[in-house]
């Protein structure tokens, strides 16, 4: 649900700055300052708020350290120790998706951080505007309005480069998901069932097969033929 808020929120902030009529009813001519200053500012307020959201929805949900795949080692009949298929595989794909998201984070935190910067920016320009407007232009210079348009022009950058850099992470993890998912591994699998740490053994007098812990050293009597003999121990 997280990526399809994410997948809409990106769609409408794609397709918002051409919803907004810049078009002159009377003439049909359409308007240059509103396109250039009107449509950013409304996509700054109406169209970016809900995508930071929806990014950060997506990575509170998908930003967690992945679960460590906790499997018990097989044991062979002759007690030796045998990793399950893939582990090495699993962990590799661990590592990849833990890079993932940490690229999420970044940019989500490029995004939100430059969202702030463009608002702080705006803010003293408008501010800056209202000054120069009631002195009617007396010791009114354009520094410092280009410096603070400048401001808003990395803002800008920033967010961007923070939307590329988290749909890129976002994108891979997903991918590198599908891919355990297919193998039958995940990166959120639960602790494995604990395999049987049991070894087999038959015993010496009738051939019977005995079932003891593996790591149990000492007499084993069997319950078949009550011979008792050692096991463990040399």
């Amino acid at each position: 649900m997280s990526g399809l808020f994410v997948l809409l929120a990106f769609l409408w902030y794609l397709v918002f700055p051409s919803m907004t009529a810049c078009t002159d009813m009377a003439t049909g001519v359409e308007n240059e300052e509103c396109r250039e200053f009107i449509t950013p500012i409304m996509s700054f307020f109406c169209a970016l708020p809900p995508l930071i959201i929806a990014v950060l929805v997506f990575v509170s949900n998908h930003g967690a350290k992945p679960k460590v795949l906790l499997q018990s080692p097989l044991v062979d009949a002759e007690g030796k120790m045998q990793l399950q298929a893939g582990v090495q595989e699993f962990e590799e794909s661990s590592k990849q998706t833990q890079l993932a998201q940490s690229g999420m984070k970044i940019g989500a935190v490029l995004v939100v951080g430059s969202y702030g910067l463009n608002l702080v920016a705006g803010m003293l320009v408008l501010l800056l505007a209202i000054l120069c407007g009631m002195s009617m232009g007396n010791n009114c210079g354009d520094d410092g309005i280009e410096t603070f348009l400048s401001w808003i022009s990395l803002g800008n950058f920033g967010i961007n480069l923070g939307l590329v850099v988290f749909l890129i992470s976002a994108i891979g993890k997903l991918v590198i998901e599908y891919q355990l998912e297919t193998t039958g591994m995940s990166t959120q699998t639960k602790p494995a069932v604990a395999a049987d740490t049991k070894v087999k053994s038959p015993c010496p007098a009738c051939g019977a097969t005995l079932r003891f812990p593996v790591e149990y050293q000492g007499q084993v009597q069997c319950p078949k033929c009550d011979h008792v003999f050692v096991v463990g121990m040399k």
